[in-house]
């Protein structure tokens, strides 16, 4: 019995992401990005499901905690950055 790779998973629609996000396939590469933005790059050929929403799944986080939690050592002071004494 052959595995699902993710190529096929999307293609089949069994491969949610998260608003904002996409896959690109070619022959050789499945690509993922977010608005745009290339986040990784995978084979076609045997890439898992679970490998895309693996990196699907951290590259969200890590964005939201960016966006939640600032730069440490950096303050959003009237439109400019300032810088912790």
């Amino acid at each position: 019995m052959e595995k699902l790779t993710a190529r096929d998973a999307h293609r089949k629609g069994k491969l949610p992401l998260p608003p904002g996000y996409s896959l690109e396939c070619d022959a050789d590469l499945l690509m993922l990005h977010k608005e745009g933005t290339l986040v990784a790059a995978f084979s076609a050929k045997g890439t898992t499901p679970s490998e895309v929403a693996r990196t699907t799944r951290n590259n969200h986080r890590q964005n939201d905690d960016s966006a939640v939690y600032p730069t440490p050592g950096r303050v959003q002071d009237s439109g400019r950055n300032s810088t912790f004494e």
